[in-house]
């Protein structure tokens, strides 16, 4: 027998092997002998692998039971291995990176392999191929142990393809656990066990291979007396009690590591996803037995940066309202940023159905932070999005309420309450579906701008609809207005939500003026102004602006002004900025703005003057909404602004959503208004300035100063 102790090392091994098998043990363990006993019983030469044993974390290190054992098996080339930490991850690294065999395995101290386990898993490997044994289990009850039985594991095994090698995408359950592999060290060594986690370190770190190396996996199941046996013991993972560590913490942990994996998306959807998927039943496991901790979950999840949306999450309890949303977290959108505030003042508990706008949104997963409290499922549809046209969104709304449908169904009761709001029309198109299909659920339908008609006052264009939902919808309208005429989808979804829905939610008194005035239907002008209810932008809570510390450079020698949106023809600070330049340099140095908007560049080109060459003017992208929170309570004054309003906009019916945002941060707001706007009305923000008053801004910037 060869003994390496790292403490007192006896020489490097000159002779290199054909396989390393790596077993971490605490080294008094009373079951590696049992393991050790398969390993010499081997029918693979003795001489052509070695056995690195690596005690972690015994103080002091008691090396009479090794010796014992040893002692009884003279020929099996053993090295020890040393290390204080009780950490399994460590101990493999450690074994690895001392292993001089071509291929490697792991083998755990309280497992064992059956005789022919080493020979026919070296008889098909090679570099480029993984090959892979059963699995049996035995189950120990404390006082025996029964016999072997093939596990769901070995089971799923068998059922793979033995007669070709495949794709590791064909068989992701075997990223999840260490045994029953040989693999060439070439692949191997280029990963390492994660040591920061508690458990999964395993799950980690073979997901992150099979994503990363290219290989195939030969399956050697069916062959005779090559399986590894598990020995389930009260400590083992399957049978461990439930805890909010273990079962939600720990694989928190692992589900962050898993999504940093850099992988392509095919990748990510074939192998990193349904990983997640398995670590997140855990999760659900012990919210159904504790339900009081779904809230403290959901919060350990955000507060992880973890996108909810990626996983298969089950609520402990049933929701009692279903949202359409077709803009929605984690999609970084004013609409969805508005709704998650609406759905959180609401607390009523809701399922979400949205649509997936990756291709025309950023995402902010930390949106979902925003309703954690009473988000219970969502669903992400992915379907094509589109503003405007008539197929894509009946498709979205057909497949949103079959999901809601199928939601109901599963609680087996119905929703009482239903909300939804455009921006996008997607989202009452849905609704309008589901409260055909469901009368009696109460329906708040919510306007962000009027539906019909652009921010410049101008009939929105789109096309005609057709099919039975279009048809459907316009027999509404008829029923309340006889001689209705459509112009296009949006007068259509606007006028049959004003029928159909219980409530109309409108932002401001303009704007229902503004949309009633605009309807050319008197009985359909009536029900809307009949079941309007008026209600400004939620304010976020105030926990949500010190979730996300804003690193953002502020020159404490400055005042320091914030501005975050877009800019229009008809919404711009130019007319403000043009009064920068009346300021004296030593006031003009004192200033310091800050604006972030989606396209900075063009910005930037558009405000470059030498008119106020001593003002320090920042232009940036947007930032995540929380920071964007936190930002706003470390600035000196935040500017929001009115539309210009032409011929086309009699009133103006718009209210910025960012002037809620503002408000919980306590920051001063300066208000850049038009005449008879709903900003002008505010009696919460600090300071007003009419946008072609140059006078009343310098008098404001002078007074910050």
């Amino acid at each position: 027998m060869k003994i390496t102790d790292v403490c007192s090392p006896t020489g490097a091994q000159t002779f290199p092997f054909d396989v390393s098998v790596i077993v971490p043990t605490y080294g008094d363990r009373p079951f590696l002998k049992r393991c050790l006993a398969s390993l010499a019983a081997q029918s693979f030469d003795i001489q052509r692998f070695e056995v690195l044993l690596v005690v972690n974390g015994q103080r002091p290190f008691n090396k009479a039971p090794l010796d014992e054992i040893f002692s009884t098996y003279p020929d099996l080339n053993v090295r020890i291995f040393r290390s204080t930490i009780p950490s399994a991850s460590i101990a493999r690294n450690i074994g690895m990176q001392a292993s001089l065999g071509e291929y490697i395995t792991f083998v755990d101290d309280d497992d064992e392999v059956e005789h022919d386990f080493l020979s026919n898993l070296f008889s098909e490997v090679s570099p480029d191929t993984v090959t892979v044994a059963g699995i049996m289990d035995v189950e120990h009850d404390g006082k025996s142990a029964k016999p072997f039985y093939s596990s769901d594991l070995g089971l799923k095994i068998r059922e793979l393809s033995q007669d070709e090698a495949i794709n590791p995408e064909q068989a992701v359950f075997l990223a999840r656990f260490n045994s029953c592999k040989l693999v060439h060290r070439n692949i191997l060594l280029k990963h390492r066990f994660d040591p920061d986690l508690l458990s999964g370190e395993d799950v980690v770190f073979w997901v992150s291979l099979f994503a990363t190396e290219k290989f195939k996996l030969k399956v050697l199941a069916a062959q005779d007396n090559t399986n590894y046996i598990r020995h389930k013991v009260a400590s083992s993972v399957s049978r461990k009690n439930l805890s909010f560590d273990f079962n939600v913490a720990q694989r928190i942990a692992v589900i962050r590591k898993l999504l940093s994996i850099p992988a392509n998306k095919r990748i990510k959807e074939s192998l990193v996803i349904p990983s997640v998927k398995a670590q997140t039943g855990f999760i659900n496991r012990y919210i159904e037995e504790f339900p009081t901790d779904y809230n403290a979950a959901i919060k350990l999840l955000l507060k992880n940066q973890i996108d909810l949306s990626a996983l298969p999450l089950v609520a402990p309890e049933d929701a009692d309202t279903i949202a359409f949303l077709y803009c929605f977290a984690p999609f970084a959108d004013t609409s969805a940023i508005v709704a998650g505030k609406v759905l959180n003042q609401n607390k009523h508990s809701v399922d979400v159905i949205s649509c997936d706008l990756s291709t025309v949104r950023q995402r902010d997963p930390s949106l979902y932070h925003v309703t954690s409290s009473v988000l219970r499922h969502h669903t992400i549809l992915k379907n094509k999005p589109s503003f405007a046209d008539w197929i894509l969104n009946e498709n979205f709304a057909r497949s949103a309420v079959k999901e809601a449908t199928k939601y109901q169904r599963m609680k087996n009761k119905p929703y009482k309450h239903m909300y939804s709001r455009s921006f996008w029309v997607g989202s009452h198109l849905a609704a309008l579906q589901f409260k055909l299909k469901n009368p009696n659920v109460l329906w708040n339908a919510e306007f962000s701008d009027p539906t019909t008609r652009s921010s410049t006052g101008e009939f929105r264009t789109a096309s005609l609809g057709n099919g039975p939902l279009w048809k459907s919808l316009l027999k509404t309208i008829r029923k309340v207005q006889k001689n209705y005429h459509p112009y296009n989808m949006f007068d259509v979804i606007e006028y049959s939500t004003v029928v159909l829905a219980d409530k109309l939610c409108f932002t401001n008194v303009n704007q229902l003026k503004y949309m009633a005035g605009v309807c050319p239907f008197p009985a359909i002008r009536d029900l809307m102004i009949q079941k309007a209810i008026i209600r400004a932008h939620p304010v976020p809570a105030k926990s949500l602006y010190y979730i996300s510390d804003s690193d953002y450079s502020l020159n404490p020698n400055k005042k320091h002004i914030g501005y975050f949106g877009n800019f229009y023809s008809n919404r711009s600070l130019s007319k403000g900025f043009s009064a920068l330049k009346h300021l004296t340099p030593e006031e003009q140095s004192q200033l310091e703005f800050h604006i972030f908007t989606s396209q900075p560049e063009e910005l930037s080109e558009e405000i470059r003057t030498d008119d106020y060459p001593h003002i320090t003017i920042n232009v940036s992208h947007y930032i995540p909404y929380l920071e964007m929170l936190n930002l706003c309570t470390r600035l000196d004054l935040l500017i929001v602004n009115d539309v210009t309003i032409n011929e086309n906009l009699p009133i103006n019916p718009f209210l910025p959503s960012k002037l809620s945002d503002y408000l919980g941060s306590n920051t001063p707001i300066w208000a850049i208004t038009e005449p008879k706007t709903a900003l002008t009305k505010r009696n919460d923000v600090h300071y007003q300035t009419r946008n072609d008053s140059q006078s009343e801004i310098l008098r404001l910037l002078r007074k910050l100063i």
